[in-house]
């Protein structure tokens, strides 16, 4: 088998390897800063920071970090922001401070925030007000959180702008904080802090993250990702666009979640760093909202996942809409259903191109050629340069092209490994520098890497990694459930969804509105099982292993897809 069949197939001008580079990303950030201080470079509901200003908040940001916290370079720092003004400030601050930032979903709850926080022994967090009660209890009781900062939604805009946002959010959509402002720091007061940052000395062999998703033991997995990692991956992604694109001139629709690897790399490192501006979209499940943004906003590039496209496509205001500036998406986190592909250049006139990623890769392994005229071809594309893949067997034997297996990958973006997850980092990252991702496909012959499924016991709900263990821990935590079992299950909407099945404990008597409204308590909403069933008993092999793929079959042939 040819070594790396994709290269013949590679857009003009892509390198086979990229040259190695000694930067950080805060080299990368200082250089671009330098270049075009004045320009815009992040926009939230109308308002604009340039280059400078962001370089300035961030500045103030980590210097009151490191004088008034005692927040030094290595200590962990969380981020629990959706997509503001606030995400990139705080985030280029902590990157300056020499910190670890650690990313946390605003949707997780209370439980699955302290997770993380005990896991990755955060020193410090940074809230969203609306969200700062599930962090509360956590005060005091965590010996590593040392404190907490909240912001609010308005931080960063001009009067007016900053009350009637205030008074929208507050009084028409309810997001009212409700925690104790004493037992935390205030955001706003770093905007105009005086004492200078004493800078640190950043190595691309330092930690730059903690990418968090939830284990297969259902306990969070941290990724371990080093400056030079990222680094590699944006250098990778800008060689194989750069042809298409320039770089510098392209503005960004923001809307998927900064704290999702996917869009921190494919938007904002990748276009931040090159000087090009981010239209940031706090809530893009707001579709009404989210399309009177894309009409007034001379967007060039818009990258989607699968749920995002349909519910625009189910807009008849964007259905309407033309945008004559629009020129590329491209979508990741889940698979693109060809029916959507369709009906997005027949409503857009631009295609949708898939890539593929993960966590452990930075997150980019391979994407389409953006001008290959194939239209849409079901394939996750080409590994991009420097990236080596493989197919292998369970005996981890090469297979030839066309036969699916096991994905391997190595690459200079590859993690270093899961924080404090010994086991866990040996199973899948290899002596010899190979990943075994654990997700199954086939490479075409140009190439091309299709996803076939995975080997490991994971769901993709919109574009998001659920592992049914945390979903079956979190039930079992309920005295009237005796056993469960949590499978996926096809979604029109969702991709996947989780489907529980319960055998109560002797006597007990519960609804599955209550195993509903219970896991609300303890997981994030899209994690939630959505179809609850009860059985006296689930069905086991001859060795006592619940057998969850016949509980699947039988789930899909008698309810049909959702």
């Amino acid at each position: 088998m040819n070594n790396k069949p994709w290269l013949q197939y590679y857009p003009d001008n892509v390198p086979a390897e990229i040259s190695p580079s000694e930067d950080t990303l805060i080299d990368l950030y200082d250089a671009i800063t330098q270049k075009c201080p004045s320009k815009a470079a992040i926009s939230c509901h109308d308002h604009s920071l340039s280059f400078a200003e962001v370089d300035r908040y961030a500045e103030h940001f980590a210097a009151y970090l490191q004088h008034e916290l005692g927040i030094k370079k290595e200590d962990p720092v969380a981020i629990m922001l959706p997509n503001l003004l606030q995400f990139p400030v705080v985030l280029f601050g902590l990157l300056k401070l020499g910190c670890i930032f650690v990313s946390i979903n605003p949707l997780y709850t209370e439980v699955e925030v302290k997770e993380i926080l005990e896991d990755s022994e955060a020193k410090a967090i940074i809230v969203l007000s609306t969200f700062a009660h599930l962090i509360e209890p956590s005060l005091g009781t965590l010996p590593h959180l040392k404190h907490a900062m909240t912001t609010d939604l308005v931080d960063l805009y001009p009067f007016p702008k900053k009350q009637l946002i205030h008074f929208v959010a507050t009084y028409l959509k309810g997001m009212k904080p409700h925690y104790s402002k004493g037992k935390f720091h205030h955001f706003k007061d770093t905007l105009n802090y005086q004492k200078p940052l004493n800078k640190a000395n950043i190595s691309p062999d330092d930690i730059a993250c903690l990418q968090y998703s939830s284990g297969t033991t259902g306990k969070p997995k941290g990724t371990i990702l080093l400056h030079r990692n990222i680094v590699a991956n944006v250098h990778q992604v800008w060689a194989w666009l750069r042809g298409d694109v320039e770089l510098d001139k392209q503005v960004i629709i923001g809307a998927l979640p900064l704290y999702h690897i996917f869009a921190l790399t494919a938007n904002l490192f990748t276009f931040y760093l090159m000087g090009s501006k981010q239209v940031l979209i706090p809530n893009p499940r707001d579709i009404k909202s989210l399309v009177k943004t894309l009409q007034k906003t001379p967007f060039t590039i818009f990258n989607c996942i699968n749920t995002l496209y349909m519910a625009l496509l189910h807009n008849d205001a964007f259905r309407q809409s033309t945008f004559p500036h629009f020129k590329h998406t491209l979508s990741g986190g889940m698979s693109t259903t060809e029916r959507v592909a369709n009906d997005w250049k027949a409503v857009t006139g631009i295609e949708i191109k898939e890539a593929y990623g993960l966590s452990e890769m930075s997150p980019a392994v391979t994407m389409n050629k953006f001008d290959d005229g194939d239209g849409f071809n079901g394939t996750v594309g080409y590994p991009l340069s420097s990236t080596e893949l493989t197919i292998r067997n369970d005996q981890g034997e090469i297979l030839a092209q066309g036969e699916v297996g096991e994905i391997w990958v190595k690459g200079p973006q590859q993690a270093q490994g899961y924080w404090k997850l010994e086991e866990a980092t040996k199973e899948h990252f290899l002596a010899d520098g190979w990943l075994k991702t654990g997700d199954l496909g086939y490479l075409d012959h140009k190439g091309r890497l299709t996803i076939s499924g995975r080997s490991k016991n994971m769901l993709i709900v919109s574009g998001f990694n659920v592992f049914p263990k945390e979903v079956e821990n979190a039930i079992l935590k309920m005295p009237e459930v005796d056993n469960v079992a949590v499978v996926g299950a096809p979604s029109k909407s969702s991709g996947e969804k989780p489907v529980a099945f319960v055998v109560l404990t002797e006597g007990a008597s519960i609804s599955a509105k209550d195993i509903t409204e219970f896991c609300y308590t303890q997981l994030a909403h899209y994690k939630t099982p959505k179809d609850i069933f009860f059985l006296d008993e689930l069905p086991k092999n001859t060795v006592g292993k619940v057998m969850k793929e016949k509980l699947k079959e039988e789930y899909i042939l008698n309810q049909g897809e959702a």
